[in-house]
């Protein structure tokens, strides 16, 4: 099937260099949140979360939030909640 055909792949997540979004915060917000609500792989949106929250200098709580849901949604609380209690 085509890509973005009914049933069949819409971004294929595992060629994608997560880098490179990661250095595109606007895009990279959107594929984030693609990845953990609509592939439900929190996996990809953790490597995602952490190459932006690096490339922001650990500043930008938006990555630090979605840091903390990938976290939560791998059953890593103790983690997650670092995310989103550090100031």
């Amino acid at each position: 099937m085509a890509a973005g055909a009914e049933g069949g792949l819409f971004i294929n997540v595992e060629k994608l260099d997560m880098r490179k979004y990661a250095r595109r915060p606007a895009l990279g917000m959107a594929l984030a949140d693609y990845l953990l609500h609509v592939e439900h792989n929190p996996r990809k949106a953790l490597e995602l979360c952490a190459e932006a929250t690096e490339n922001a200098e650990y500043k930008a709580w938006w990555w630090k939030t979605r840091l903390g849901k990938c976290y939560y949604k791998l059953g890593l609380y103790r983690d997650s909640e670092k995310q989103v209690s550090e100031p």
